[in-house]
């Protein structure tokens, strides 16, 4: 998200959360299965001396961090795991 800080990202990474927790299946079955999302974050200007891939395997690396951690948060790339702040 370009013009996007970290601190804007962790913001629409928990409404994300929050509108997939909200999601409802009905199955006729009984069975509701439940729906998760990861978030990974990264934030950085990118420059001559770095580039936009970088950012990408950043994000990348902090959202296997989240799922690791057991899906349904999100994680900022080399800060500590986080989920929902409510």
């Amino acid at each position: 998200m370009p013009n996007t800080g970290e601190r804007g990202a962790i913001l629409i990474a928990n409404e994300i959360l929050e509108a997939v927790r909200s999601i409802y299946l009905d199955f006729p079955c009984d069975k509701h299965p439940k729906i998760t999302v990861s978030v990974g974050i990264a934030s950085m200007v990118v420059d001559e001396s770095n580039k936009t891939d970088d950012l990408i395997d950043m994000a990348d690396k902090a959202m296997y961090i989240a799922k690791q951690s057991g899906r349904d948060k999100y994680a900022v790339f080399d800060r500590p795991l986080r989920s929902l702040e409510t």
